[in-house]
Order: structure tokens, then C-alpha cells, then sequence
């Protein structure tokens, strides 16, 4: 059907079958750094995208990048590889060879790659690399380590940036949990770091907002709110701070996200049911003046799920929206007490 050599290597090869098998095969490295979206690519087999269904690396190739080499194939089923199989990104390398990190960094780098990979059709995979980029990162050595620390601060944000490309929230949801579970082990520890993944929560949501995607600014905003609350449990001295930034997430929305406006009313019901007044007031006056429709939505939106686990089986298991029991009288006074703006006048008659 059609086949190529990699003009960085000639004696590596891809191959499409007419059952839309892509096979590569042969030996040496290849260096190829392919470009693209959810709607073009720079691979030369892209316009066989439609067509491949599975994927087959052979032979004893090594890729120094998959980015992007799979993002268009919508019908692409399963990527097999034999074992040793050599996709590590170098261009870190020469960055952060004086950290002595070579081999955490091609860890890592393979960890993009496959990710590149399993967006944004294999979420089982997705949710497993995202899954060991956490426990990579908790480890001693990676904690210790200060270009360490960044790099998996780093490799989440890439995690997070590749699948809004290829407009796949569900790996954005994926990978958010799992990089909010990373800054709460690492707070109180490494405040700063913690403070920087929280204007990364905020830069995402906004940015996928952008793009349509109102559900995954939705979840950084639920998210943050956690690490927020997190923070103020464990008396962590950036909690202060944590909590300004999320109250500048959406702020400068024309449309206020309801879901935004949710992750504000659980904290700030949260805050006045332990008895921290100040925190409880800062939070409160984020939802003043918010239309009156809306908060009656959001208080019987909240009040209706009493479910703690999501009535469907996601990676999460749990409801965004739910409100533990004692916190919910607490939620109902303050959105009740509210002075909200009026909604548009409706018609008579």
C-alpha cells in the first residue's frame, strides 16, 4: 500500500499494508521530530492516517522521539514492541547532563513517548504512565534532587499539553489527578514547586477553556481547590498563596464556568465549617454577585449528588460535585445568604 525510509536512517523502514498494518523495521536510529494536531502531521504517513488500524515496531531500531507520530490515525486499535524496545528522546540530554540525571531523563523521555502513543485512544495506558510518573517522582532520589523535580514537574505539564492538542479530556482528567496527588506529596516539603503546579492548573484550564473544552477547566479548578485544602489541613506556609491563585482561576471570564463556581462553594463551606473565618470570607466573595440562577443551580446541582463515588466507572472513582455530609448545611447557608445579581428579565405573557 505504501512504504518509506526515514531519511535520517536508510536502513530503517515503515511499511502500510493493505489490512492497515504500520510496520517499522530495520536497524540504526532514527532521529525524525515530526510535528502536528488533531487535524494535520508532518509524518509521511499521514495520508494513510485512516487507514491503520495497528502499529508493529520490529527489528532493533531506536527512536529518539514518537511525538506526534500517531495523533491522526483515529482507527489505530494497538502499538506492540518487542521487549528493549528503544524510544528515548536524547534532546534533554546535553540540558541536564550536568545533572548526572542521563538515565532518569531517558526513563522519562520513553514515558512521553509512549504516552504520545496511548493518546488519545488508550486510556488504560494513559492512566498507567501518568500513574508511574507520580511514584517516579515521589521516589527519594527524584525528591532530593532539584533538576529532578523539575522535570517531572515538566513531563506532566507535556503530558497535559499533548492531550489537549489531540482534544482528549479524558487523559487531561487523567493526568491532572495524578499530577494534583504529585504537589500534595511534595507540600509542604517544596512550597515553591507546589505554588508553580498550581499556575500550571490555572494556564491549562484557561487554555483549554479556550479551546471549548470547558470540562477540563472545570477539573482544574476542583483540583486546585483540593490542593488548596490540602494545604491549609497540613498548615503548609504556602497555603496563603495557593489560595490567591485559586481565586484568580477564571476570574477574568466574561461567563462565569459553573463548575469553577462549584469548586469555590465546596471550599468555601469547607472553610467556615472548620472555623477559619478569613479563608471562608476571601472565597465567599468570589461567588458574590454572581447571578441568582446560577447559584441556585450550583447549591441544588451540590446538594443533590450525595454519592461520594461517580455513578460510572472512571479513573477517578470519585464525584467532582460531591459534598461530604457534615459540610453540607454549611454549603446550602452560604449560597442561601448570597446577595446574587438578577438573571434577565423574562417575558410576560
Amino acid at each position: 500500500m505504501a512504504s518509506g525510509v526515514f531519511p535520517s536512517c536508510s536502513t530503517a523502514t515503515w511499511t502500510i499494508t493493505s489490512d492497515g498494518v504500520l510496520t517499522f523495521a530495520g536497524t540504526g536510529t532514527v532521529s525524525e521530530s515530526y510535528s502536528g494536531d488533531y487535524q494535520t502531521s508532518t509524518t509521511p504517513w499521514f495520508p494513510y492516517q485512516s487507514s491503520i488500524t495497528s502499529a508493529v515496531f520490529t527489528g532493533s531500531v531506536s527512536y529518539t522521539s514518537l511525538g506526534f507520530w500517531f495523533d491522526n490515525c483515529r482507527s489505530l486499535k494497538s502499538v506492540s514492541a518487542p521487549a528493549g524496545f528503544g524510544a528515548v528522546g536524547l534532546d534533554p540530554h546535553d540540558e541536564l547532563g550536568a545533572s548526572r540525571i542521563w538515565v532518569e531523563m531517558k526513563l522519562l523521555t520513553k514515558l512521553r513517548s509512549i504516552m504520545s502513543v496511548a493518546i488519545p485512544r488508550t486510556h488504560d495506558l494513559a492512566s498507567s504512565l501518568a500513574k508511574t510518573l507520580r511514584r517516579f517522582g515521589l521516589e527519594p532520589p527524584a525528591t532530593s534532587d532539584p533538576a529532578l523535580r523539575e522535570a517531572v514537574m515538566e513531563f506532566f505539564n507535556t503530558f497535559v499539553r499533548m492531550a489537549l492538542v489531540a482534544r482528549d479530556p479524558r487523559t487531561v482528567f487523567i493526568v491532572f489527578d495524578q499530577y494534583r496527588l504529585f504537589a500534595v506529596a511534595m507540600n509542604p516539603g517544596y512550597p515553591s514547586l507546589v505554588l508553580e503546579i498550581a499556575f500550571y492548573f490555572t494556564y491549562y484550564g484557561k487554555l483549554a477553556r479556550g479551546m471549548g473544552l470547558e470540562f477540563v477547566a472545570e477539573v482544574a479548578a476542583h483540583d486546585l481547590g483540593k490542593l488548596v485544602r490540602q494545604a491549609w489541613e497540613a498548615e503548609a506556609p504556602n497555603r496563603q498563596k495557593l489560595l490567591e491563585r485559586f481565586l484568580l482561576f477564571d476570574a477574568d471570564a466574561r461567563v462565569p464556568l459553573a463548575g469553577v463556581k462549584k469548586a469555590h462553594a465546596i471550599l468555601a463551606s469547607y472553610f467556615a465549617l472548620v472555623g477559619l473565618p478569613e479563608p471562608a470570607r476571601l472565597v465567599r466573595e468570589s461567588l458574590a454577585g454572581m447571578p441568582r440562577e446560577l447559584l441556585a443551580t450550583l447549591r441544588d446541582d451540590l446538594l443533590h449528588v450525595h454519592r461520594e463515588k461517580y455513578w460510572e466507572v472512571n479513573e477517578r472513582r470519585m464525584n467532582l460535585d460531591y459534598v461530604p455530609e457534615e459540610q453540607r448545611e454549611t454549603l446550602r447557608l452560604i449560597l442561601d445568604t448570597l446577595d446574587g445579581t438578577p438573571g434577565p428579565a423574562k417575558p410576560r405573557g
